[in-house]
């Protein structure tokens, strides 16, 4: 049973175009999205779809594109599947996990299991993803995909835009949210003969943070800050 998060001891990485990926897999292309069974949360009809696997090649008759976007609690990950052939007819998608990376991204929702048919539409899962993962400077997404009874497949997902890295979330409004902060008490305090840690306020600006899935929605600090 292949190690789902060694995948690069499987499929040594090779440079294509400037990028490090499985010299089994074929470069990324963009197609025309089919009308699609969803899954989980609408997605925008501007989205745009990136194949991953080939059902003729790499995805041994599983077809597989993604595609990302900016949802209210953060960047969400849409992934297509479609059943092109199979021998039993059937293939039943168990799990899917995003390897350690750059940004230390991850799926932080649970991942459906997925029962798919032959020549059936396609059917989609649409996933938060958040900075819940081990860090690693590696630059590509890389994807562990199970599927029954086809195996592990190994895949590089479509590079996330950094504006969805950088991008705050958008279902928090800054002016309710810093009403509750001022309204709050406080519940525990370090003593007092803890002296106060220094930081930088370039390690707690809005970009730094949203790195770490934080969000900078209110602040009144100006000049140096303790912590």
């Amino acid at each position: 049973t292949p190690d789902l998060s060694k995948p690069t001891d499987t499929l040594p990485s090779v440079e294509y175009g400037g990028a490090a990926i499985s010299p089994s897999l074929p470069p990324s292309t963009t197609v025309a999205s089919p009308p699609p069974i969803k899954v989980g949360k609408p997605q925008s009809p501007s989205l745009s779809w990136t194949t991953v696997l080939d059902a003729k090649t790499t995805g041994k008759g599983l077809a597989v594109s993604m595609g990302w976007s900016q949802e209210a609690d953060g960047p969400q990950l849409h992934t297509r599947f479609q059943l092109e052939t199979s021998a039993t007819g059937t293939a039943k998608v168990v799990t899917m996990q995003i390897n350690v990376n750059l940004f230390g991204l991850g799926i932080s929702q649970a991942f459906p299991e997925t029962t798919l048919k032959a020549g059936d539409a396609p059917v989609v899962i649409s996933l938060a993803v958040g900075a819940n993962n081990q860090r690693k400077p590696v630059k590509d997404l890389q994807v562990a995909l199970k599927v029954e009874p086809i195996g592990v497949l190994f895949f590089v997902a479509p590079p996330i835009p950094m504006h969805l890295v950088l991008q705050p979330a958008t279902g928090c409004d800054p002016t309710k949210y810093a009403a509750e902060f001022e309204s709050a008490s406080v519940g525990w305090q370090l003593p007092a003969d803890v002296p106060p840690i220094p930081t930088s306020n370039g390690r707690l600006s809005g970009n730094a943070l949203r790195l770490l899935s934080l969000n900078l929605v209110h602040s009144t600090s100006a000049g140096s800050v303790s912590i």
